[in-house]
């Protein structure tokens, strides 16, 4: 009797471990229903569940791949901001150079003019 189905009747399958026994409801199906109409009803819900699975697969890997799309935004994103700070640590190195070149270029034209001061005095 366990493993056959009564009319009207809810077969039972244990699952679970040594901690504890769970009971789970297997199927159900109504007195008047026959064979065929059983193996249809099992059919439907096996699609209807495979259907299920193959969505949400399909929904994984979309959701992976629209995070593999971000990785790959994301490192472009960096490569070119990468590109702009060298390029900005190269001007900022190079205009370092030139204020030195005027500072310098300023010192000595304040010493010709210091000069200039003296004689006239």
């Amino acid at each position: 009797m366990a493993g056959r189905l009564r009319k009207g009747s809810v077969r039972h399958s244990r699952i679970g471990s040594d901690q504890g026994l769970r009971s789970a409801v297997m199927g159900y199906y109504p007195a008047d229903m026959s064979d065929q109409q059983k193996s249809t009803v099992a059919t439907v819900l096996s699609a209807l569940q495979l259907g299920v699975l193959v969505v949400g697969v399909a929904g994984m890997f979309m959701m992976i791949g629209r995070r593999d799309q971000q990785l790959t935004e994301a490192t472009t994103d960096i490569e070119k901001l990468a590109g702009v700070v060298n390029d900005l640590a190269k001007a900022q190195a190079s205009s370092a150079v030139l204020d030195a070149v005027h500072a310098k270029e300023l010192q000595q034209i304040q010493q010709r003019l210091i000069e200039i001061e003296r004689k006239i005095h």
